[in-house]
């Protein structure tokens, strides 16, 4: 991973954690990057950390993810 995408990887864990949910705009916001760099970058951290978080459809973005007991 390079140095910019382990960046916004620790951003998106640390946004979702700290406000209970992620979106592209945050990461669009933040680090000036595309829309599809952003969806991209959420599909990796998704794809690396399945149970993560689930997408809420209501509210077009992903909140974290109850955790399996």
């Amino acid at each position: 991973m390079r140095w910019a995408e382990k960046q916004r990887h620790t951003f998106m864990c640390e946004h979702l954690a700290k406000e209970g949910w992620l979106g592209r705009k945050p990461l669009m916001d933040k680090f000036g990057i595309s829309k599809p760099q952003a969806a991209t970058d959420i599909r990796k951290l998704r794809e690396a950390f399945p149970l993560l978080m689930k997408y809420d459809t209501s509210a077009k973005r992903y909140v974290i993810a109850d955790l399996p007991t």
